[in-house]
């Protein structure tokens, strides 16, 4: 029953170590429950915690949390929907610069296709500019 204990790495993990440590020393669970201010249940726990587990056992456990709600299709779903922002956003950037650059007009504002260069564009505007 003579295991090494470990340096705790919090005050509750130490106390539990401790009562191990003095469990091996052959103090009672009553003992032992007084001269840490904790029930005997408590330390009749730990100590059923430390005969079937070991120290580690009697080691902080952190608790793994709560289980992912997004599913891998809604997962899918919410990385196509951010491309699509991050394509719009990019695509209203380029009108800014053509509307900053002066070809295309005000009208053709949150309309793409409108601007120079693309279908039904201000393409004979713009021929009429080189002639």
């Amino acid at each position: 029953m003579a295991q090494e204990v470990a340096q705790p790495e919090e005050w509750r993990e130490g106390r539990r170590l401790r009562a191990w440590a003095l469990t091996e020393k052959g103090w009672s669970q009553q003992a032992i429950a007084e001269a840490l201010g904790v029930k005997a249940g408590a330390v009749s726990q730990w100590m059923r915690r430390g005969r079937e587990g070991g120290i580690e056992a009697l080691k902080r456990r952190i608790a793994p949390g709560p289980t992912p709600k997004l599913t891998a299709e809604l997962a899918a779903s919410r990385q196509m929907i951010e491309r699509q922002v991050e394509q719009f956003v990019t695509q209203a950037e380029r009108l800014g610069r053509l509307q900053t650059e002066g070809f295309c007009s005000p009208r053709c504002q949150g309309r793409p296709g409108r601007a120079v260069g693309a279908p039904g564009g201000h393409e004979a505007a713009v021929s009429d500019w080189s002639d």
